[in-house]
């Protein structure tokens, strides 16, 4: 848990709406101070996002849309922490705060030093880490919680509600549930090719590929800018070294690393000069209004020395795979076409990148002997769910009329066709392995002695019958009851701040890209 890996959040650049541009675009998109058009600082925001998690779960994040959500929530959060004028932290509250951290905490919820000794330990190895980025992250995150406390507020709960969830949760249930699959229905139909014909004409939606797009890109690669890249001085050198070099050999002089330090100031200028080309290059597109696949055009790719690499058709909605383009630049694809052919540009540590339109493709309907097998295989999906819809309404009132005339809700549905499981004394917070989860909500609907209505999930019916519903009637001064009290007084705080914050974020995003 320990060992810290920073995630370079290159997947989920781009994900949200305006995340991840170029860092050469030539629009910014502010969001609450941040340019979501300035990859170095979007990653930024990323990287503190991880850290974050990793202090709270002792885990890197790796849900991309968890990682969208928590970056996201940084910004105006942090806006609102210097508008409110919330002070950074002391040395004696930073401390505390630390010991709030579950990171650090032991099996008993205590905070263990030697967890948190270990964990420096652990970041002096780590060559992404430095214990002032970690400092930086806790002091923004005690701001945080400062703030997301202001908005929640107070919380709110009336003692029945505590009762009433308490009751609920320590109810004891025993039920049989009756389910039948649409494999077990007889399902072996005769189809003609005239019928599969007419079904072919009437779901030709079903059936319908996606539109496609054609594009291609031309890579300014780093390399072809190296020898451009003038010799520095060691005083350039040595600014380097504070401001953009990783310095993994901390123990080792100047003169010892220096070698290092030149390739990564040269890498680093060659990546900027490839940016400023592909950046000259789009600026010469847009001022001389070079109409697409011009001999102008054409010109053009000679003079910057560019052969464009063809990517093969693609769904709008997508991104190609497998090209060294960044993502983020990939779904800026769908946006090009014959008025606007070429895109922004973006970087990575192969060079800068722009994309070109090449073709676009509406949505086809593919040939009747093409999909024949297809077409059969849905229409006998179709026509099972209608029996088992069909069959549901049959079996709805046969059980019910069995249970209202106090026959065994068991041996009826067996007699049905259907298969019954019998689950004894549970609650449903500690569901038996076996019953579906998925209809727990509805089993919870139900009084003792009732059979539910058809439950329909996916392919299976299931019906539940009560056996025995034992609701235990708590107090207010119930333990349980107490804790549920102070639990969804917490939760109803933490909701107001939760739904505040993502107005915050809608409007933010939604002004950035005005």
């Amino acid at each position: 848990m320990l060992i810290i890996i920073i995630i370079a959040f290159v997947f989920t650049i781009g994900g949200s709406p305006g995340i991840g541009h170029s860092q050469v675009s030539s629009k910014k998109q502010i969001f609450y101070g941040i340019n979501l058009n300035n990859q170095e600082q979007v990653q930024k925001l990323f990287r503190n996002a991880n850290i974050s998690s990793i202090l709270n779960t002792g885990q890197s994040i790796t849900n991309k849309q968890m990682a969208e959500n928590l970056a996201l929530t940084r910004p105006p959060l942090l806006f609102l922490a210097k508008k409110l004028e919330i002070i950074h932290p002391n040395e004696f509250e930073l401390t505390e705060y630390i010991k709030t951290r579950p990171l650090f905490k032991n099996a008993e919820g205590d905070f263990d030093p030697q967890k948190y000794k270990e964990f420096i330990n652990q970041v002096k190895k780590d060559a992404n880490l430095s214990e002032h980025l970690v400092r930086e992250v806790l002091t923004e995150d005690e701001q945080m919680d400062k703030v997301s406390n202001l908005l929640g507020g107070p919380g709110y709960a009336l003692p029945f509600e505590s009762q009433f969830l308490s009751s609920r949760q320590k109810t004891i249930w025993s039920v049989d549930v009756a389910s039948l699959d649409v494999q077990e229905l007889s399902t072996n139909l005769n189809v003609s090719d005239e019928k599969l014909e007419e079904h072919y004409a009437n779901n030709k939606l079903n059936f319908t590929t996606p539109p496609t797009v054609e594009i291609a890109y031309a890579l300014f690669p780093t390399e072809k800018f190296l020898s451009q890249v003038p010799s520095p001085s060691d005083d350039e050198l040595k600014e380097f070294q504070q401001t953009d070099f990783k310095d993994e050999e901390k123990d080792k002089t100047f003169e010892e690393i220096k070698p290092k330090i030149l390739a990564a100031y040269k890498k680093n200028q060659a990546e900027r000069l490839a940016a400023e080309s592909a950046n000259n290059l789009q600026i010469e597109l847009h001022t001389n209004n070079v109409p697409y696949n011009s001999e102008e055009f054409k010109n053009l790719l000679k003079k910057y020395n560019l052969t464009l690499t063809h990517i093969p058709p693609f769904p709008v909605k997508s991104t190609p795979k497998g090209t060294p383009v960044p993502q983020q630049l990939l779904r800026e694809a769908s946006k090009l076409n014959i008025n606007n052919y070429y895109s922004d540009v973006a970087t990575s540590d192969k060079g800068a990148f722009m994309l070109f339109f090449k073709a676009e493709h509406p949505p086809t309907v593919p040939p009747f002997e093409e999909i024949k097998k297809d077409l059969m295989d849905h229409f006998v999906a179709q026509e099972s769910h209608k029996l088992l819809e069909s069959k549901a309404k049959i079996l709805d009132k046969t059980l019910a009329s069995a249970v209202k005339a106090d026959k065994s809700f068991k041996k009826v549905a067996k007699e049905e066709g259907l298969k019954v499981t019998s689950f004894d004394k549970f609650k449903l917070l500690e569901a038996p392995s076996g019953l579906d989860k998925t209809i727990i909500p509805d089993i919870q609907k139900l009084s003792k002695g009732a059979v539910s209505s058809p439950i329909i999930r996916d392919d299976r019916i299931y019906f539940v019958y009560v056996r025995d519903k034992e609701i235990p009637t708590p107090s207010e001064s119930d333990s349980d009851s107490q804790a549920l009290f102070k639990q969804l007084d917490v939760f109803t705080s933490m909701a107001r701040s939760y739904s505040i914050t993502n107005e915050l974020i809608a409007k933010g995003l939604a002004d950035s890209e005005k």
